[in-house]
């Protein structure tokens, strides 16, 4: 028999959502028929100018994992009477259940895709084969930055106040004249003189109607 620390498997582990103490599982592959891992890529059909990040149109594919293996012992997990591989493997998928894969190396943050079971669950030769078929799922952290305080600059004071209005005033009418000589000359006398204007303004009041 194989040495058990060199054994691939299936490991995982669930959080509990009271926050009590971590489970960790381990599924034994005990032996070994495929490991076929899998990267692929996408880009843009558009074309792409020269000279630019090329990196921007192309990003890379969650890897996938394909094992095949066979459990010794009639697929008994942990030597628990009831409780099979199968049954552990069909419950990892329901619940959303990330595993990891350690072989040669580790394939990390792994969701099982795809279960399927060529042989019949009945032992056949002391043993139960499976495909697992695994997806990377992508993870990212989210980093909170807090915005920078703004400078705080004086400001100049700014002279607020009520502007006093002038209204000029209305000169009499009188008779036979309409006297604007002297509002001409006391409230335009900084303006070049006219003489026509001055002229119209002493016309008699009949000669504007």
């Amino acid at each position: 028999m194989a040495d058990p620390v060199r054994v691939p498997f299936l490991s995982w582990t669930i959080e509990p959502t009271d926050g009590s103490t971590p489970i960790f599982g381990k599924l034994p592959c005990d032996v070994i028929f495929k490991v076929q891992p899998s990267h692929s890529g996408v880009s843009t059909d558009s074309p792409v100018q020269q000279g630019v990040n090329v990196t921007d149109n192309c990003r890379r594919q969650p890897m996938r994992l394909v094992i095949e293996f066979a459990v010794i012992g009639g697929g008994t997990y942990n030597d628990t009477p009831g409780l099979t591989a199968y049954d552990v493997l069909v419950k990892l998928q329901k619940d959303a259940t990330l595993v990891s894969f350690t072989q040669a190396r580790t394939w990390s943050d792994m969701f099982i895709e795809l279960i399927e079971v060529p042989d019949t669950l009945e032992p056949v030769m002391g043993r139960v084969r499976f495909i697992v078929h695994l997806k990377e799922i992508l993870l990212t952290t989210l980093k909170v930055t807090p915005p920078k305080a703004r400078p705080v600059t004086a400001r100049k004071p700014v002279k607020r106040g009520h502007q006093d209005c002038v209204t000029a005033p209305v000169a009499e009418k009188h008779e036979g004249y309409a006297d604007w000589s002297d509002l001409y000359s006391n409230y335009y006398s900084d303006q070049p003189t006219n003489p026509q204007a001055e002229k119209a303004w002493n016309m008699p009041s009949s000669s504007l109607q």
